[in-house]
């Protein structure tokens, strides 16, 4: 794909993103399943629907895809112990 209409969609699902809201944990796998077509366990969410607090958000069946989100801007700023203590 030509890098700036890559950009150029990607900035235009993040602005659309803000509109989730309260749901962006639940978006993010539904995105993620449509966008790699993979069988991957979102753990990220319970079965309300609300995030699970101390666990990586979405692994793939085979561990080779690890995903973690946030709507939080400086999410991943920090020293990520989730995802550290998941390698």
């Amino acid at each position: 794909m030509n890098p700036k209409r890559r950009i150029a969609l990607i900035d235009r699902l993040a602005d659309a993103v803000g509109y989730v809201g309260p749901d962006f944990e639940r978006f993010g796998g539904i995105f993620l399943d449509c966008l790699l077509e993979l069988p991957i366990n979102h753990q990220g969410v319970n079965l309300v629907g609300y995030p699970v607090s101390g666990v990586i958000d979405s692994v793939g069946d085979d561990d080779r895809l690890i995903a973690e989100y946030s709507d939080r801007g400086d999410y991943f700023e920090g020293a990520m112990h989730i995802a550290r203590q998941s390698g």
